[in-house]
């Protein structure tokens, strides 16, 4: 009985391993973002949409009288950081991706717009203007501690934070272009990364730290381009006739979602995925309207709730194998 029994035991423990092997295959391949919200004026104001990333599920998460924009996720997948037009003023917004639990973060005494998330989930950083001009500011993601980080001549917008939420890369306008500089988060060290014909602008850090991608008019069109951190190998990823603006690397970096018009001057925005190994383009909306700022939502990681019922249902098992044998 005891040699069935130990049969039993080291049956149970290969059924084990098989489980949390396939759950670790699975949770590979099967792991993507669920949603991509943007901004759309497709019902008059500017309001919050979301969708899935093939275009479909299309719902409405904010609805009033005014304009709310630019809306990122929280790493944890819990909130939505956005803009909302208060009494003409920009201020600095969060609720959950349902559309509850709405509340102001910005003081009402600061002009604030175009917010960024850390990838740690402790800071945002955004836009800011106290009656001195447009400069990056960070605050804690419940709005305390608003520190000001830069006072330049110029004025700053389209934040990224690189992956391990030590630097931001950001736009800056200090001249007649409109160029990408990168700053640590406490504000210091502060470096200029492009320099050329044409405005560069909304930068973003690929999600393993080795690409910023960011839009250019250095060729006569808007398009997208990509570079190294510190500025180097830049490189063209997509021409086309259209203006491609507000690049959003996918968590798994292998995908960019953009918003693209047929003019810049007008308002004939609509969504587009751009599969960056082969080239190939989604059209995800089709408003020709102003559909704009398009953010991915974070891969929330569940497998390890499976694995803890799985590894609960083997150990159960072993468990009644081993009382039926021993009697």
């Amino acid at each position: 009985m005891r040699y069935l029994s130990s049969l039993g035991f080291i049956f149970a423990s290969l059924i084990l391993l098989f489980l949390t092997a396939t759950l670790a295959v699975v949770r590979t391949q099967s792991a993507q973002p669920a949603w991509i919200t943007f901004t759309s004026s497709r019902d008059h104001d500017k309001e919050i949409y979301r969708m899935r990333p093939d275009g479909t599920g299309l719902k409405r998460l904010t609805n009033r009288i005014g304009n709310d924009w630019g809306a990122v996720w929280s790493p944890d997948g819990q909130w939505l950081i956005f803009t909302r037009n208060e009494n003409g003023d920009p201020a600095i917004y969060g609720m959950h991706p349902n559309g509850t639990h709405l509340q102001r973060l910005t003081p009402p005494e600061l002009k604030a717009w175009s917010p960024a998330i850390s990838p740690n989930g402790d800071w945002v950083a955004f836009a800011g203007d106290n009656g001195m001009g447009a400069e990056l500011y960070r605050m804690r993601i419940d709005g305390r501690a608003t520190q000001q980080l830069t006072a330049s001549d110029g004025e700053e917008w389209a934040f990224s934070w690189s992956p391990d939420s030590r630097q931001i890369v950001f736009t800056s306008r200090r001249n007649s272009n409109a160029d990408i500089f990168v700053i640590n988060a406490d504000g210091s060290n502060e470096r200029q990364l492009t320099d050329g014909r044409g405005s560069d602008s909304s930068p973003t850090w690929s999600s393993d730290g080795s690409w910023i991608i960011f839009a250019s008019e250095r060729g006569g069109d808007v398009d997208l381009y990509r570079m190294r951190p510190d500025g180097s190998d830049q490189q063209r990823v997509l021409q086309s006739p259209l203006s491609d603006w507000d690049p959003q690397f996918s968590p798994d970096g292998r995908q960019v979602v953009f918003a693209s018009s047929h003019s810049f001057r007008t308002d004939t925005w609509d969504i587009y995925a751009l599969q960056l190994d082969g080239g190939h383009v989604r059209r995800l909306t089709r408003t020709y309207l102003d559909d704009r700022f398009p953010a991915w939502s974070p891969i929330i990681d569940k497998s390890w709730q499976k694995g803890w019922f799985a590894m609960t249902g083997c150990l159960l098992i072993v468990g009644g194998l081993r009382l039926r044998y021993q009697r």
